[in-house]
């Protein structure tokens, strides 16, 4: 089983299972930023629609009390005469500029030379990104997985275009797996994602399970899960390695029961979920995909559990946490990196 990268078994058997390991841990990170970057479209893109499709602008509203406005007419224009809309356009404006400003002068706070047509072209590319958002989910005629469609195009094609300039390592196969996952999520949205965008929080709610169980699976691969070392450090330093490792393979049959357990319930012939056909609320999804994130989650934590207890057995440091100067030189490492 794998050990850590500052283990001096990085060849042969365990350097191979080791590197196998990391491919997972990355795609586990893709997938969970991937899920977070879509839960947070898929509500804001909700708030968004109530807020264009509500004849009465809140910050209108809110403007109004603020001001003590008490003329009828003018209370009217911000409220529900478009005041108030004009003024949240102004604000957006505001940020986006100020935002990328912000950007840049952070750049030169580096050294750098702040460049202001970077200012004035992210501005208005902002600005328009902005505004072809609010169309599109303000357009009624416009189903919601055409929007969806468009930005998992633009955002695969954006990454492809950033792997092709930088080439980092494996850059190859990283390039293979975006297309991938690209035509992937253009899928989904063409099959499964329904009309409006009422549905938002309940696909939010399937994505943070999976994001979940794959971060407690990812904490396992950097030794950041909770630890009782209470035990290991009370017996002698020759039996440590022994009683840490059988905590690991009590950890394992544990996450393996777990797993089991839910895999019954959700592919049981006559009574499990996937028999039952339970689709989630508002949609076309399968309701058993949401819980199999529970299956995938404590699989793997079993896997990597397992390589604890090797790990322990074999005086190697896998799934124990890093010390502080590690993570200060990685980050070190990753700043000078192109």
């Amino acid at each position: 089983m794998p050990e850590s990268t500052n283990s001096p078994q990085t060849n042969g058997f365990f350097g191979v299972v080791r590197r196998l390991d990391d491919a997972l841990y990355a795609v586990e990170a893709a997938v969970v930023t991937v899920f977070v970057s879509l839960m947070t479209v898929m509500v804001s893109a909700d708030v968004l629609q109530r807020r264009i499709a509500d004849p009465k602008s809140k910050i209108g509203a809110l403007l109004t009390r603020m001001l003590g406005i008490d003329d009828p007419a003018t209370a009217h224009f911000f409220e529900e005469g478009g005041g108030g809309t004009i003024l949240a356009g102004v604000v957006l404006l505001f940020l986006i500029v100020f935002g990328f400003y912000s950007a840049e002068a952070g750049r030169a706070r580096r050294g750098e030379t702040f460049d202001r047509n970077r200012v004035v072209v992210g501005s208005a590319l902002g600005v328009i990104a902005a505004g072809a958002l609010a169309y599109l989910v303000g357009n009624p005629e416009i189903e919601s997985r055409v929007l969806f469609t468009v930005i998992f195009v633009l955002a695969g094609l954006g990454y492809v275009a950033l792997l092709v300039r930088r080439k980092p390592a494996y850059w190859g196969l990283r390039l293979a797996a975006s297309l991938v996952a690209t035509a992937a999520l253009v899928a989904f949205a063409i099959r499964f994602i329904p009309e409006g965008y009422t549905w938002s929080k309940k696909v939010s709610l399937l994505l943070l399970m999976w994001v979940a169980f794959l971060g407690a699976s990812m904490c396992a691969h950097d030794g950041k899960h909770l630890r009782l070392e209470a035990l290991a450090r009370l017996v002698p330093a020759s039996i440590a390695p022994y009683v840490e490792a059988l905590g690991a393979l009590l950890t394992v049959l544990l996450c393996a029961f777990f797993a089991w357990l839910v895999g019954v319930e959700i592919f049981a012939p006559d009574t499990g979920l996937r028999a039952m056909g339970e689709l989630v609320e508002m949609t076309e999804i399968p309701a058993w995909i949401r819980i199999f994130s529970a299956v995938v989650g404590f699989s793997i934590l079993a896997v990597r559990y397992l390589g604890v207890a090797g790990s322990a057995l074999s005086g190697g440091t896998y799934g124990k946490p890093k010390s502080e100067l590690d993570e200060v030189l990685e980050s070190m490492d990753a700043e000078v990196q192109p």
